[in-house]
């Protein structure tokens, strides 16, 4: 399961935090598996980091959104920056802003973060069945992937502007370079760099090959953002059984423990379909990846062999129709899946009377362990489909323009 793959990713963390004189969690000494919170003293320095830290993640943010309104009031989207670019400038944005977000949560809510923690990777223990091992391997090597990414791709965002002017803005409105033309009264983008070239061609493969790497880097960032807003979900699923059991009487306890399990029970089966959901998107992300290689070398050969831009761009305009209506779709089943799920969630959770008390129950159904909650498979197929059509798009635009 795709929180079992980040526990471990946490516990280093939780150690490397320590060592630099952050003493909120600790491991525990009697099971080294489980996490414990501690309560040291306030510092300043840390208060101090925290405001820098919160400071340049809001900067970061709105940053990017400026840039983003920037565009919009222009005409040039469709021609020098491409409509999925800004999707997944969007995406890097509001990723930030949620790990940010998840971080201040975690500061003020820390225990509950660890008995949830705790309790995913104790069941996960019990009923893991090992069919699943090759599908955390997986995951759990993307993960690796993405944190040796992390500093590479802080380096990286700026090279498609240093390299050339009219490239995609990956970075917000600091590396836009537009001027305002008098007589259109449009923005036009500043781009000097002699076309119809070797070099120029070396560099806008290159470009392309750069940016779609780092945008499946992008992808795994906001799925694991994602996984960190279904912590949260289990956060409040946890407290509201934690308040059920405190509202039993004594005389019941042995009746209501087994209660209380069937409940865990619910709360496994809806986070291991969740889960499961995130698995089997990866087989679906691989062959929209397969589908992206296949049209860049495509891209790659019809520039060597030398034939002309206008043709290029009709050779590849099928793939623009074909990429909307797949990405149609994805919004529809996901938007079907919204729906499915959460009517069997509030159909699974009813109100009972026990001993005069109201409290909430959820019934675990036999057709649940079944359904295929495809959040993270939408949402990884939806991504891939807008860096496709990002390619697409814009290569096919500039093309035929070009030619």
């Amino acid at each position: 399961m795709l929180l079992h793959a980040i526990i471990p990713s946490l516990k280093r963390q939780i150690k490397l935090c320590r060592l630099l004189g952050f003493k909120s969690y600790k491991l525990s000494a009697k099971n080294g598996t489980l996490v414990e919170t501690t309560y040291p003293k306030g510092h300043t320095w840390y208060k101090f980091l925290l405001i820098v830290v919160v400071s340049f993640a809001l900067f970061v943010t709105f940053n990017g959104f400026y840039g983003i309104y920037r565009l919009s009031g222009s005409k040039i989207l469709a021609n020098n920056v491409g409509f999925a670019s800004l999707v997944l400038t969007i995406m890097t944005s509001i990723t930030i802003f949620a790990d940010m977000s998840i971080s201040l949560l975690t500061l003020r809510k820390k225990r509950e973060v660890i008995h949830v923690l705790n309790m995913v990777y104790n069941m996960e223990i019990q009923h893991k069945p090992s069919s699943q091992k090759w599908g955390d391997l997986l995951i759990i090597g993307t993960i690796y992937m993405c944190q040796i990414a992390s500093p590479i791709y802080s380096i990286a965002t700026v090279i498609p502007a240093a390299f050339d002017p009219c490239a995609t803005p990956w970075v917000g409105s600091l590396w836009l370079r537009y001027e305002f033309d008098q007589s259109t009264k449009t923005m036009n983008n500043i781009c000097n760099w002699p076309k119809n070239s070797v070099s120029w061609d070396a560099i806008q493969i290159i470009l392309v090959v750069i940016q779609s790497y780092f945008a499946v880097y992008i992808m795994f960032v906001s799925v694991l953002s994602a996984c960190h807003f279904m912590i949260v979900l289990l956060i409040s699923m946890a407290r509201l059984l934690k308040q059920l059991l405190e509202n039993v009487t004594k005389q019941e306890t042995a009746f209501w423990d087994s209660k209380m399990m069937d409940r865990y029970r619910g709360l496994y089966v809806l986070e291991k379909c969740l889960n499961d959901a995130y698995q089997d998107g990866f087989i679906a992300f691989s062959l929209a990846a397969l589908v992206t290689c296949i049209i860049l070398t495509f891209y790659i050969s019809l520039r060597v062999l030398g034939l002309k831009d206008g043709h290029i761009g009709l050779l590849v305009f099928p793939v623009v129709v074909i990429e909307l209506v797949v990405l149609t779709a994805i919004f529809t089943k996901m938007g079907g899946s919204v729906y499915t799920t959460s009517g069997l969630i509030l159909k699974n959770m009813r109100k009972k009377h026990a001993n005069g008390r109201k409290c909430l129950e959820m019934k675990v159904h036999k057709s649940m362990p079944k359904l295929k909650v495809r959040f993270g498979q939408n949402f990884l197929e939806m991504a891939t489909s807008l860096q496709v059509l990002h390619f697409s798009v814009d290569r096919t635009v500039n093309l035929l323009l070009i030619g």
